[in-house]
């Protein structure tokens, strides 16, 4: 058993928004199971109804002819709403596991040290793979809202403020958020390299520590700016960004090669192995009286939007010297383990995170000549 497998309370020392999603998580998946183990008793259920039809059942008696046919439309019935809520229910879960996992992932990151020092030691390559793709996807989502907001802003009068468009105001918000995360993704790797320079020395370091800029504020800034000047700074701010991204992700394509042909056969997924002993710990919190209704509500939260943001968020969790509450059957009440999220009269996502404990001057990209 790993040493850094968390025991069954200190569930309670993670993050509200973390532990709030890994407990609907594991009454998603519970309910998918029992709905899977119930399918085949209604199939047994069904072939026995079946067995008690006979040949010439119009000559039965009128009342067992209908009893039979009644039975059998029964069965028949609950068998096809056990496979229909199957299906949902394993959408639902390949809706909720990625968030999950991003939000674990955030987790991992801030309170658990030794792993960006694992990481830094050629050691989980699973998790390397997961950063690497990571880092892409946020890299093309930035891009890629930023090229959307300059075509907007392609449309607009030249003197109009950007923010005040109806459609560039929600798709500069959504820009700003996908840089922060941009943002967060560069850091971390700075993180593992500064580890790998405390463990190697100076001169025995494969990664470098990468240029970062502040991605969300340089997107800011063009937002008050008029259209004919915040074009020009949108397409230096994009040009500029693909040329340092694209030197981040050969840098770190580089360093997850290097991790996987270091890395031992069967190595550890330090990510898989948290989340595995979380969702036994969060199955503890279930009350079975109240699954079904808390898997109703997770549906609604999937659908709303609401599970998403909380993916989103990076609150931290509570002092380890707290004393830890006593494990309940019952999840404790929604409202007061889940910070509130108020979605923008602009319908663009809302992100709240931590307060940075440094700052780094934006990019300002020239204007126009």
């Amino acid at each position: 058993m790993s040493t850094h497998t968390p025991q069954s309370h200190l569930i309670e020392f993670t993050p509200p928004s973390l532990r709030n999603m890994l407990i609907r998580e594991a009454a998603l998946t519970l309910t998918r199971r029992r709905l899977a183990e119930a399918i085949p008793l209604a199939q047994a259920r069904e072939r026995e109804v079946k067995a008690t039809r006979v040949p010439f059942m119009i000559l039965l008696p009128t009342k067992t002819n209908q009893e039979i046919r009644s039975n059998l439309e029964d069965t028949r019935q609950t068998l096809a709403s056990l496979q229909k809520d199957h299906e949902k229910f394993t959408s639902l879960e390949h809706q909720l596991i990625p968030l999950v996992s991003y939000r674990l992932e955030t987790h991992l990151r801030r309170s658990f040290p030794d792993y960006a020092n694992g990481l830094a030691r050629y050691r989980y390559p699973a998790d390397w793979l997961r950063i690497k793709t990571g880092l892409e996807t946020s890299i093309r989502s930035y891009h890629s809202a930023l090229k959307t907001l300059l075509d907007l802003c392609a449309t607009l009068a030249p003197d109009k403020i950007i923010s005040t468009d109806a459609a560039c105001q929600p798709m500069g918000t959504l820009a700003c958020v996908r840089g922060e995360r941009l943002e967060n993704e560069v850091r971390f790797i700075n993180q593992i390299a500064d580890a790998q320079r405390k463990h190697t020395g100076p001169a025995g370091f494969t990664l470098r520590r990468q240029r970062l800029i502040d991605w969300k504020d340089s997107t800011q800034l063009t937002l008050g700016m008029t259209a004919e000047t915040g074009c020009a700074s949108l397409r230096h701010l994009l040009e500029h960004s693909e040329d340092m991204t694209g030197q981040i992700m050969i840098e770190v394509t580089s360093e997850q090669e290097l991790v996987r042909h270091h890395s031992e056969q069967g190595a550890a997924d330090y990510h898989a192995e948290q989340w595995a002993a979380y969702r036994k710990t969060a199955l503890l919190k279930i009350n079975p009286a109240e699954l079904e209704s808390l898997a109703k509500e997770t549906e609604t939260l999937l659908e709303s939007g609401q599970f998403e943001a909380w993916s989103w968020l990076d609150d931290a969790p509570p002092p380890m010297s707290a004393s830890a509450a006593a494990p309940s059957a019952s999840l404790p009440p929604f409202s007061t383990t889940t910070p509130p999220f108020v979605k923008p009269q602009s319908n663009g996502p809302v992100l709240k995170l931590a307060s940075r404990k440094a700052t780094i001057p934006p990019f300002i990209p020239p204007g126009p000549k």
